[in-house]
């Protein structure tokens, strides 16, 4: 045991070394619009594109982090509430291809910081901190001043709407009104010629007057500005239409930002690889795109727009045995290394220079190196990505758009099945599942077992015991109609022995649909005891219907305080 656990801190070692000497070009705003150029070839000539976040928090108790027992309903409201919480510091983009055993990649790792630039209260006016984010950062020797002062701001489409609208900008495209010319000129005809004659007169004679204040009045009040050009020939329309164009584009990129590498990729529909897509998009479409919808299916619907084709490489590895558990990359990575003879070499033709052989994205290329290493594994041919998309995307299609209830792999089994524990492979109805809390400290889930065990006759069945935190617990019953006869009896008024003793002590109970209904309301500000006895003392909330999925997205427990920004 002793020399396995060796081994594997060595390969880590290992692993970390050869990463720490990959060349990540690191994109400050100084020099952003400079690497668009390069970036657009990559995305071009790539067959894949990877990309890892590093946000400032994804959690402010342990309950918020996506469990097992997750419905797809319930984990979109946990995600969700994530981005509209945190903010994006770093987001790694590596566009890739797979070339026989070789695996091309060019990795970016742009620093964001969502500051105000046209002073219009967008995009953003706080955002919330985790402490273990933030020290992981500062360990990695991440520059927060120069994230604060040079990192790249950004508007979403939705808000680069509002931004046009709220400082009135003018429009510079030309008109695209064609209208054909009679051969005859009607008195109409005439009329109109001279009276527009008229008013560019007056135009003209206003602004060379400098006696007069006001150039163009507007209806509303104040002036307006207006350009007029007269073109002589189609070709000079052309040429006017191109220099209008690029003025256009020139000025949207104030207002784009970092959004102008969002659309890049959206424009170039290749398949988008993550390592946990419901999170990362989610964070994606709440900054870049729109407000997050209120339910998972138009979540997915809005998304698939822009991205047609999410790749999560969690959900491909799952199908390597061994790897079923949650695990990181860089574990995923070396287990593939150890276990597998999968030969992939990693080749990045960009030279690195100055500070872009910092450690800063590199869990985008790792990403890339997995993704290579485990379709070698399950057999999956890379190498004929661009001749041969459609049988590619058939052998990927388990682990594409896997956000919610369109998902393949959501189809291949019962509608109201969760899994409770990665290390238990059974599932169990959400109907099945009961929450307790309120039980006496320092209780462990054997200790809470024990105590259940004969103090009601359900408890004569098969059932199991999981702690969500230190003061909320899970029975599962394996048994139809055992939740329900439990919640009727602890309710009851006719409860007697062993159960009333530990309900005169405190002890409450409630079903899976509470637990959902806590995620719908957002009762996010408390630990998941005292948002169920919230949502349970309401008589007035609405009722759900249930509508649970399998499948689940999980990450790690942490019990980080939140800081904001405009506190410091």
């Amino acid at each position: 045991m002793a020399s396995r656990f060796s081994s594997l801190q060595l390969q880590r070692r290992r692993l970390h070394t050869a990463t720490n000497q990959l060349s990540v070009r690191q994109i400050r705003n100084s020099d952003f619009y400079g690497c668009l150029g390069d970036l657009k070839n990559h995305i071009s000539d790539s067959d894949f594109i990877a990309l890892s976040l590093q946000n400032t928090g994804s959690s402010s108790f342990p309950w918020h982090r996506l469990q097992s027992f997750d419905t797809y309903d319930t984990a979109y409201c946990k995600a969700k509430y994530a981005a509209e919480k945190f903010q994006i510091l770093q987001f790694a983009l590596c566009p890739f291809s797979v070339r026989e055993s070789k695996l091309i990649a060019h990795p970016y790792n742009f620093h964001l910081f969502p500051r105000d630039d046209l002073n219009i209260g967008m995009p953003s006016y706080s955002f919330s901190c985790q402490v273990s984010h933030l020290t992981s950062m500062a360990r990695e020797g991440f520059d927060f001043d120069a994230c604060i002062y040079d990192g790249i701001s950004y508007l979403s489409r939705a808000q680069e709407s509002i931004a046009k609208v709220r400082i009135g900008r003018p429009i510079l495209t030309p008109s695209t009104y064609a209208v054909k010319s009679s051969s005859r000129q009607t008195i109409a005809d005439s009329v109109f010629v001279q009276r527009v004659k008229s008013r560019v007169k007056n135009w003209k004679d206003a602004c060379n007057s400098s006696t007069k204040t006001n150039v163009i009045p507007a209806k509303g009040g104040g002036t307006q500005a207006i350009r007029a050009i007269l073109t002589s020939s189609k070709e000079d329309k052309i040429l006017l239409e191109k220099e209008l164009q690029n003025l256009e584009d020139e000025e949207n990129k104030k207002f784009r930002g970092f959004r102008e590498v969002v659309d890049m990729i959206s424009a170039s529909q290749k398949p988008i690889l993550s390592y946990n897509s419901l999170n990362d998009f989610a964070f994606i479409h709440s900054k870049f795109l729109a407000p997050l919808p209120t339910g998972i299916d138009e979540f997915a619907s809005s998304l698939h727009l822009v991205f047609p084709r999410v790749l999560d490489v969690k959900h491909l590895i799952s199908k390597i045995g061994g790897l079923s558990k949650p695990i990181s990359i860089a574990s995923a990575l070396s287990y593939l290394k150890n276990h597998y003879f999968a030969p992939i070499d990693l080749d990045i033709p960009l030279e690195a220079t100055g500070n872009d052989r910092k450690f800063h994205g590199h869990n985008a290329i790792l990403l890339c190196h997995l993704f290579a290493k485990a379709c070698s594994v399950l057999k999956i041919d890379l190498g004929g990505a661009q001749s041969n998309n459609n049988c590619l995307a058939s052998k990927l299609d388990g682990c594409a758009n896997v956000f919610g209830s369109f998902s393949p792999d959501h189809h291949e089994s019962k509608d109201d099945d969760i899994k409770i524990s990665m290390k238990n492979v059974r599932k169990v109805s959400c109907r099945h599942l009961v929450f307790l809390w309120g039980f006496r400290d320092g209780m462990t889930a054997r200790s809470m077992k024990t105590a259940l065990e004969g103090s009601h006759e359900v408890f004569c069945e098969e059932f199991d015991v999981r702690f969500v935190d230190k003061k909320c617990a899970i029975v599962v019953f394996w048994q139809p109609g055992l939740s329900e006869a439990f919640l009727d009896a602890i309710n009851s008024d006719g409860i007697v022995g062993c159960l009333k003793d530990m309900v005169s002590e405190g002890l409450k109970a409630t079903g899976y649909e509470t637990y959902k209904r806590v995620c719908r309301l957002g009762l996010w500000e408390a630990d998941l005891a005292e948002s169920l006895e919230r949502a349970s003392s309401e008589q007035h909330h609405s009722s759900f219907e249930a509508d649970p999925e399998t499948e689940r997205l999980d990450m790690y427990y942490s019990n980080d305080s939140i800081i904001n920004l405009a506190d410091l």
